[in-house]
């Protein structure tokens, strides 16, 4: 493995995988996204302070003779950190939640130095973003169920991005808000202020066809990967 770039999935024994993701910096820039398609559609933390989540320059352009795009920022999302200091020790960047029962069948094509993280039935995988102070050789411990620290960069500028794991329980109120979020999104009607994107030649009856998730505060970003085929087939809820 590179010494600035770290992949991983999560699969379970029923053969289901989510896709592969690869977190990796660039000088002191970090970025997310799934490998397939990070090239595309990413989020970024800079140095600055400035964070985003938004589709590439490159596809920006070739958006251009799309009417829903006309005037629109490639930009779906941004927002700003603060400095770390001695009364905040710890920015959580970002979440990404992938819960057992939105794993599909993939086949998932990962080379010897990615990572595979175990899902098990009624258990979400947390891979939480940390950027902190924290020196190089500080061992970190906690009670929660399946903490572990997956990767670890060290920034030039003093900074530490922690990439680390835990498990939380898939709750009937978890799985009642990813259904209507989903389908709040599949069935909206479009807006002047609103656009989407997705690849081209999409087959929505396909297991490796992922829908992905935004939410959170200011200062709180979350991520949800669930499969887009699952979703469908369970229908909107009656509310």
């Amino acid at each position: 493995m590179s010494d600035n770039a770290f992949r991983f999935l999560v699969a379970n024994d029923a053969g289901e995988a989510s896709q592969e993701w690869r977190v990796w910096t660039e000088g002191n820039e970090l970025y997310v996204g799934p490998r397939s398609a990070a090239h595309e559609y990413k989020a970024s933390f800079h140095s600055s302070g400035q964070c985003q989540v938004g589709i590439s320059s490159e596809i920006r352009k070739s958006l251009v003779s799309e009417p829903a795009w006309t005037g629109k920022s490639r930009l779906f999302s941004t927002w700003t950190l603060d400095k770390v200091d001695i009364d905040s020790p710890r920015q959580d960047l970002l979440e990404l939640l992938i819960p057992d029962s939105y794993l599909d069948v993939v086949k998932p094509e990962i080379t010897p130095a990615g990572r595979i993280l175990r899902g098990d039935p009624g258990q979400i995988t947390s891979v939480a973003l940390i950027r902190t102070h924290l020196s190089a050789d500080a061992a970190l411990t906690s009670t929660e169920p399946g903490f572990c620290e997956l990767y670890r960069f060290q920034l030039d500028n003093a900074y530490t991005i922690l990439v680390l794991q835990r498990c939380l329980t898939e709750s009937l109120e978890y799985h009642k808000y990813v259904r209507s979020r989903f389908w709040s999104h599949y069935l909206a009607k479009p807006t002047p202020e609103g656009r989407t994107y997705r690849g081209k030649n999409v087959d929505q009856s396909s297991s490796s066809l992922r829908a992905m998730l935004w939410d959170g505060t200011q200062t709180r970003k979350y991520r949800h990967e669930v499969s887009a085929r699952k979703l469908l087939a369970l229908g909107p809820p009656e509310q």
